[in-house]
């Protein structure tokens, strides 16, 4: 070596570290617990502090953990990606930093944090939560008895409103699709509490009927909300349903007016009249014709006219049914007609039948 030469002193640059672990918060405290899993298949990704492109991506292992290594000292920082159905737990809680969640719930991003040569930092961690969901049915209790039974259809279009208990006013609002059905998904597992608008013509079924939960309907027949309930992180819960029957005003009829007892002989090829019968509190002629039916069959008319069959003044409205299509049969004591007047209103009326033979 000639004299007056410098030498470079050698410097060693030991690699670091840094992971930790993405676990399934199920109290949603932010906090690892014991018993709480670690979640598998988790992408992550590492950044230097300033760049937006990742310098090096993993998964979380079958017991949630992951690991960069390899890395220069520098700084870093860490973004986690939630799987589908999953949302972040709140970061940064309590007082021990090895145990919190450090993921930011809006980015899946850490801070950043300087790592020193020989460094390995096992403090980065990430809490999830399942997101849960609510729902299932509206329908048509058609026998009032508050109990879901086979062949009772779904209501469609019906408004149903979400609240977080102790809330004043809906997260969400939703209809029921054509079969009746209806759903809020996406939610943090929270208290929550479903409300059931009546739609128009119709009241609730009495509330908690029967035995099994998930048949019955759960609106109280007077606010149309349900109870309080709790969905755990992940859970689904499919069991929230209401029942309605249509608000009916009931009319006075006269099947064949003016005979008695109301003979029918059900093989015969004719017509059976049938009047709707105005009174003090009811006016016949403000029944929509198009809407009325008769028999259990459910027959619509041949032909109908205004006529005060009655004598007493007011107008009522005269039906003639084919026999043979009305469904009247031996052993019946009774027909009933149903319908709607103009405004809406729902009306069945029913009277006494005799079957004769042909």
């Amino acid at each position: 070596m000639s004299a007056g030469t410098a030498v470079a002193p050698t410097v060693t640059c030991t690699d670091v570290g840094i992971g930790d672990l993405v676990w399934e918060d199920l109290d949603g405290d932010g906090i690892k617990n014991a018993g709480e899993p670690g979640i598998a298949g988790v992408t992550v990704k590492l950044y230097e502090c300033g760049a937006t492109n990742p310098i090096a991506t993993t998964t979380t292992d079958a017991n949630g953990m992951y690991l960069f290594t390899g890395l220069a000292p520098g700084d870093y920082y860490v973004e986690f990606v939630a799987p589908v159905g999953y949302i972040f737990t709140p970061p940064d809680q309590g007082a021990d930093d090895a145990m919190d969640s450090d993921a930011d719930p809006t980015t899946g991003k850490t801070v950043c944090t300087n790592l020193e040569s020989g460094e390995t930092d096992l403090t980065w961690d990430a809490g999830m939560l399942g997101t849960t969901g609510i729902g299932d049915l509206v329908w048509e209790d058609l026998d009032r008895d508050g109990i879901k039974d086979t062949g009772e259809p779904g209501i469609a279009s019906v408004t149903v409103e979400l609240y977080e208990c102790g809330g004043n006013a809906p997260i969400a609002t939703t209809t029921t699709s054509s079969t009746g059905m209806y759903l809020f998904t996406g939610l943090a597992p929270s208290d929550y509490h479903v409300e059931f608008v009546a739609p128009a013509g119709y009241i609730f079924t009495p509330q908690d009927q029967g035995a099994d939960d998930a048949m019955d309907s759960d609106a109280d027949p007077t606010t149309g909300k349900t109870v309080c309930t709790n969905l755990g992180s992940g859970e689904t819960d499919l069991t929230w349903d209401a029942g309605f029957y249509m608000i009916v005003t009931k009319i006075n009829i006269d099947i064949k007016p003016g005979s008695f007892p109301n003979s029918i002989n059900p093989n015969s090829k004719g017509v059976i009249p049938v009047a709707i019968l105005s009174t003090d509190v009811f006016d016949a002629t403000m029944v929509d014709p198009v809407t009325v039916v008769f028999g259990p069959n459910d027959v619509s008319p041949l032909r109908w006219a205004t006529e005060d069959v009655d004598k007493d003044g007011d107008l009522d409205l005269v039906f003639h049914f084919r026999t043979q299509e009305t469904g009247v049969e031996a052993g019946d004591t009774e027909a009933t007609l149903t319908g709607e007047t103009f405004d809406g209103t729902n009306i069945e009326g029913t009277d006494s039948v005799k079957i004769v033979p042909s």
